[in-house]
């Protein structure tokens, strides 16, 4: 009764999020934590979660006193009931059915990963090199420029669009679906995929190091890359991706706040879009003033689901009769971002400047969802070019073909990860390529988790006044949980941020792995040391045999103990 209330509570929430119920999106915040989040927005359906756990805590209960007094109910025959309707009642969640789509992968195609992923080998076109902004406008997708369902919308967006070099296609997989795997996708060209279930992931130094992105290369190019986003950088880990892969200056909510003029003119997320997009402005004008190559990287945020945050310079700006918030908020977006490229267009460096618009990814569920899957979804993706020419490209492609597709309009030529260079003709898409590729990347599950680069174990050093430990000279702090397989590699499990305890993590390591859990010494689940704060607990998965002791400062764990642990 607790685990179906739960999951079905669990259910409730995410769908009021992504109108798909549990996706991969959920999951990934589940794991990595929702620091940075604009909670204030959420305050009737955060209510509805605390009484759907307060009911799978305390109704069991009730019903296994009852259960006690009624003797009849301990009969064979109804405990088998019992069990039956309970089986049923699992099979028949939608919960489950999402679970199941999202962990299991059953007939998946059987193509290798390593014959489709390209390492980036980047050559010049010819073509001189050019400056470029990149916006991400928040889940505003290209289905909203579908005139049956929403005549006369973003009139701005759609000239703008004419006058681009724009893509009609452009299909959301697996791992794309929310906004920091939109962006590792559409700039690292692979799906994001935490490297281990459950793993939170916020207490790795690094985001997704062993991916080249497309950071990393236009960095070896001498670009100078910039990010301004108004939300909180801490939050789904955007400040330790883009300070991971190549960018000089990473901004956010509490980066930008002290640099507008009034500081209290934010919404539950951060700043309001036509403050982030004035900022943009003079960041674009003295990069372009310092003569130096520069890619600056926006995310709006006021078409943010579920209803929108029209900044004040929209005050009168509507859609239809304005009853529809989100609508509203489309409008808006349209009209900034409109203004804001036609304000480079009209400066003297505009010859020197490439633009790009798109979704970080589809809209999750807001005050349109019902119109909007009256229509084909896809996302939203054009490249505006200095000479104003446009061309429609509708082959079948999907956001990890937008970098190596941008990079050729910048003038280099290259594939990148699982992602094409959508335009040119004779390079296929794997949207076109393969048949289903979501199956194709659900089953690349493996080689894609080990873009995070776990090291291998050769010694941890612990640092107990700064509580935190080095491996292979990276620090991670505690709380921390590490599982060492016999070949040496290694996984981490956090809390930080994260939904479960260390002791839920634990029973996911793979059996005879050695594992290593710094923590406090009362969190542990074994008796007290008495003598000290923080304590390490050290074993192999399945055995009973665990050493424990209480953490002296330089105290350490060798290659010599874990293989004694792994051989025990």
């Amino acid at each position: 009764m607790t685990v179906l209330l739960l999951i079905s509570g669990t259910y409730i929430v995410s769908d009021y999020f992504t109108a798909e119920g549990i996706n991969e999106g959920v999951v990934y915040h589940l794991q990595y934590g929702l620091e940075g989040a604009g909670y204030s927005e959420y305050a009737g359906i955060i209510s509805l979660a605390v009484f759907v756990i307060s009911l799978s805590i305390f109704l069991p209960s009730i019903l296994l006193r009852n259960h006690r007094k009624d003797r009849k109910s301990n009969s064979p025959s109804a405990i088998a009931l019992t069990f039956i309707a309970a089986v049923f009642a699992f099979a028949i969640n939608p919960a489950s059915a999402n679970f199941y789509k999202i962990f299991v992968t059953s007939n998946a195609p059987n193509i290798s990963f390593a014959s489709k992923f390209r390492e980036p080998l980047v050559s010049e076109s010819g073509s001189p090199e050019k400056n470029f902004i990149f916006i991400y406008a928040e889940q505003f997708e290209r289905s909203y420029f579908d005139e049956a369902i929403f005549p006369s919308i973003a009139k701005n967006l759609k000239v703008l669009e004419k006058e681009s070099i724009h893509f009609t296609n452009i299909a959301q997989t697996y791992g794309t679906g929310w906004t920091i795997a939109g962006m590792t996708a559409s700039q690292c060209g692979i799906p994001l995929i935490t490297s281990s279930l459950g793993n939170s992931m916020s207490g790795m130094p690094d985001f997704l190091k062993g991916a080249e992105c497309i950071g990393d290369l236009l960095k070896t190019q001498q670009y100078r890359l910039s990010f301004y986003g108004g939300a909180s950088l801490a939050f789904a880990g955007k400040g330790k991706f883009y300070r991971s892969h190549g960018f000089t200056g990473v901004h956010g909510r509490e980066e930008l706040v002290s640099t507008i003029d009034e500081e209290n003119y934010q919404n539950a997320w951060g700043l309001y879009d036509d403050s982030l997009l004035d900022l943009a402005f003079k960041e674009f004008t003295r990069a372009s003033e310092a003569e130096e190559k520069f890619g600056l990287y926006l995310l709006t945020l006021d078409t943010h689901h579920p209803s929108g945050h029209s900044s004040k310079s929209c005050e009168n700006i509507k859609y239809q009769d304005g009853s529809n918030p989100i609508l509203n908020s489309i409008e808006c977006t349209d009209y900034l971002i409109s203004n804001f490229v036609n304000k480079v267009r009209s400066s003297e460096y505009s010859d020197q400047t490439v633009i790009v618009i798109t979704s970080d990814h589809l809209a999750m569920k807001n005050t349109a969802t019902s119109e909007l899957n009256k229509t084909t979804r896809t996302n939203l993706f054009f490249i505006n070019m200095p000479d104003g020419q446009g061309k429609r490209i509708s082959k079948p492609g999907n956001t990890m073909d937008i970098a190596p597709t941008l990079l050729s309009a910048l003038g280099y030529e290259t594939d990148l990860g699982l992602g094409r260079n959508l335009l040119d003709a004779n390079n296929k898409s794997l949207s076109e390529e393969i048949v289903d590729l979501n199956k194709a990347l659900r089953s690349w599950t493996s080689p894609l988790s080990q873009f995070w680069e776990h090291p291998q174990f050769d010694g941890l050093r612990i640092d107990l006044k700064h509580q935190k430990v080095t491996l292979s000279d990276k620090d991670y702090y505690f709380p921390i949980l590490i599982a060492v397989s016999p070949s040496l590699s290694t996984e981490y499990y956090f809390e930080i941020d994260s939904e479960l305890k260390l002791k839920d993590y634990l029973h996911t390591i793979n059996p005879g792995d050695a594992y290593i859990w710094l923590d406090r010494c009362q969190h542990l689940p074994v008796p007290w040391q008495k003598n000290g704060r923080f304590c390490i607990l050290a074993g192999k998965t399945g055995s009973r045999i665990f050493s424990n002791w209480a953490l002296s400062e330089n105290d350490s764990v060798t290659v010599k103990d874990i293989k004694a642990i792994l051989n025990a």
